[in-house]
């Protein structure tokens, strides 16, 4: 569970989430909000986990045409880390 909402804290359903998967027979990992960070979404696919539940900000990603028409790329996940030039290119 990548929990990245501390600023809407979600116990509750950290909990029970939790509680629900275990009884299923899954082993439950959860990412605190200051663990929710680039490197985390970039080798999250490689850890093998059958089940991913985000807890987190995200939004679009669109192009804009000159004329101002969005064309949708995608979605984007926020992270607590701060944005370093150097680090995020």
């Amino acid at each position: 569970i990548i929990d990245g909402l501390s600023d809407f804290p979600g116990e509750r359903f950290i909990s029970n989430a939790s509680e629900i998967l275990e009884n299923s027979g899954y082993q439950v990992e959860v990412f605190e909000p200051e663990e929710v960070v680039v490197d985390l979404y970039q080798n999250l696919l490689s850890r093998g986990y059958e089940i991913i539940i985000l807890r987190v900000h995200c939004g679009p990603l669109n192009d804009v045409l000159a004329d101002g028409t969005k064309i949708p790329r995608g979605t984007v996940f926020f992270t607590t880390e701060e944005y370093s030039e150097n680090k995020h290119r």
